[in-house]
């Protein structure tokens, strides 16, 4: 029994130290970039975050050392006065993972432009199931510690099955903002969009909580449940430095889009300005006469705004009168009058 607890710490510190390597490498690169008064914020929180993953994989180091197997032997009496060091290893990678949890729903909430009510039913009951997550974990962690675990089962079931549901709710709404938003730039290579996605809508850490209420649910493998718990605090936050490392291109809701291309929500269209109707007047007077068919043509110029201007009797009267007669107005609209009227 003793040994595969054992076994089962080794490999989960083994992970969590290849995930909290990659997690201070990313951590490193957004902490040197170049920061703006809205990356102040999310860096604290980066740094704050990296400060409990640092306290947790050190925590789960030294556990580690005191559970190794030349302390222990086969004797389930010895392993059962050991596990507050197991609680530990669970309370810790459950806060850094809580911690994790709340930045990854804090970047969809901000990211998603849409549907505002169903966002926020959805964030509330992902953050009722987080902090149900947590608070059976702690139960079970003060239950352990005071030699109750008699009545452990029940809150072990609520804190994975709550674990299990903030685990697919925020894949799930990852995944459906990913496909309720396009990007205005050119899409990458099929395999590289299908890491991305995978990575950032948070699938391995739905996948591990999935195997973790497996294991409890086949033999009430409490090892496994703890190895998985903490492989899967540090999976959020390699999730959520990988996020904030590499962010997404501008995204624009295709309606809206449409609807702000439209033509009526464009503006009028300007009139050109009043020096191209006057030089075309101008241009007009000294091209036409030189035509051999217009040399006998009589030219008024006829301003309708001046309150001298011929008024409009006048002007049939003289357009009738004047024998292909031409017409000319200011605002360049051009008419030839025949005797007959106008044409």
């Amino acid at each position: 029994m003793a040994s595969t607890v054992f076994g089962s710490l080794v490999a989960a510190i083994c992970v969590n130290l290849l995930l909290y390597t990659l997690e201070f490498v990313m951590a490193c690169q957004l902490l040197a970039s170049k920061s703006d008064g809205t990356w102040i914020t999310a860096k604290f929180r980066v740094c704050l975050n990296l400060l409990i993953d640092t306290a947790a994989t050190v925590a789960g180091c030294a556990f580690l050392y005191l559970f190794q197997g030349s302390h222990w032997g086969e004797n389930d009496d010895v392993q059962s006065n050991h596990w507050r060091i197991i609680v530990g290893i669970l309370s810790i990678g459950t806060v850094s993972g809580a911690v994790a949890q709340s930045i990854l729903l804090e970047r969809f909430w901000k990211n998603i432009r849409h549907h505002l009510l169903g966002t926020a039913f959805a964030v509330t009951i992902l953050i009722m199931a987080v902090l149900t997550s947590v608070a059976a974990t702690v139960a079970c962690a003060y239950l352990q510690w005071t030699n109750a675990s008699s009545i452990l089962v029940p809150f072990v079931w609520v804190a994975l099955i709550c674990n299990l549901i903030a685990a697919l709710g925020i894949t799930t709404v990852s995944v459906c903002q990913r496909f309720a938003m396009r990007t205005i730039t050119p899409k990458k290579h099929l395999i590289a969009r299908a890491w991305r996605a995978f990575v950032e809508t948070g699938l391995p850490s739905s996948i591990i909580a999935i195997l973790a209420l497996v294991a409890w649910a086949i033999d009430k493998k409490g090892e496994f449940v703890i190895a998985l718990y903490f492989v899967q605090a540090r999976v959020y936050s390699s999730t959520m430095m990988f996020a904030l490392r590499n962010p997404l291109p501008p995204r624009v809701d295709w309606i809206q889009d449409m609807i702000s291309n439209s033509v009526p929500q464009m503006g009028p269209v300007l009139p050109p300005s009043p020096d191209i109707f006057l030089k075309n007047e101008k241009t007009i007077r000294m091209s036409l006469p030189v035509i051999p068919e217009e040399k006998g043509s009589t030219w008024f110029n006829i301003d309708l705004g001046n309150e001298t201007a011929t008024s409009a009797p006048e002007t049939e009267d003289i357009a009738s009168n004047a024998k292909n007669a031409v017409v000319l107005h200011r605002n360049a609209a051009f008419y030839q009058v025949s005797g007959e009227g106008k044409q």
